[in-house]
């Protein structure tokens, strides 16, 4: 189609650039538009195959992309199931979808398409469950999984924060994830940062400010540019999320 076709063809421009530019990459921008490309060749992937219904996190990824690239998520022309149907009815029975990161994706793509809770197929998804799941997980640290989950479920318990124990979630959350203030590592640093943003909306408190004035020196160090390399994996997750309120 033509639209594959301008795919196709923003991928061999964005190939072309990677393989004159990134080895060369001293901005921040280089950097960011080498992620770019990598984000363009994925969502193609995607786009190409249907989507895996047994794998609740690759549908929910799925959903997500679609959704933000205005494209349908129905199952078929003749049919008035959509994806976020059967995305819904894989709720288990302890209110997850599998796994924290699952999860998380899951509550994001069905919140995006407007699904409310009750009963799809031969199951109901009760979102509430799958965020009671996600605090039930949390560890005295406060850390959700692991320090990437962790900043995910910034934004999912930031949109249930009017549950005491959700709030409290959150709190015990922006702690851990302020932690990181104090380290030197840039992925760790980004991370935390994602996550705080999302659960501290519309301010930007001490500690990511810190966080930031440390990745603002980072970007002109030798170690940022060894580190380059995470970035685009990072942009991705976060751009297929779709977890960002904004």
């Amino acid at each position: 189609s033509a639209d594959t076709t301008d795919l196709e063809t923003s991928i061999v421009s964005a190939k072309q650039y990677i393989e004159a530019n990134i080895t060369n990459a001293e901005t921040f921008q280089d950097t960011v538009s080498f992620a770019e490309a990598n984000l363009i060749t994925e969502i193609t992937q995607i786009y190409s195959v249907e989507p895996d219904t047994e794998n609740p996190q690759t549908l929910a990824e799925y959903i997500l992309l679609r959704r933000t690239f205005g494209q349908s998520i129905t199952v078929s022309e003749d049919s008035a199931e959509d994806y976020g149907d059967i995305l819904a009815s894989s709720q288990q029975d302890d209110g997850s979808f599998g796994n924290i990161k699952a999860t998380i994706y899951s509550l994001a793509a069905l919140k995006s398409i407007g699904k409310e809770a009750g009963t799809y197929g031969d199951n109901t998804f009760d979102d509430i469950a799958a965020v009671n799941y996600l605090v039930a997980n949390q560890s005295e640290n406060g850390e959700i999984g692991n320090l990437e989950t962790s900043a995910d479920a910034a934004a999912v318990l930031w949109q249930y924060k009017d549950s005491e124990e959700t709030n409290s979630a959150l709190n015990k959350l922006i702690s851990y994830l302020e932690s990181f203030s104090d380290s030197d590592d840039t992925l760790e640093l980004s991370l935390a940062l994602m996550g705080l943003t999302d659960a501290n909306y519309g301010q930007t408190t001490e500690a990511m400010q810190k966080i930031i004035d440390k990745l603002r020196v980072k970007i002109t160090t030798e170690d940022f540019h060894r580190q380059r390399k995470e970035l685009p994996r990072l942009t991705r997750q976060k751009r297929l999320s779709g977890l960002s309120k904004r």
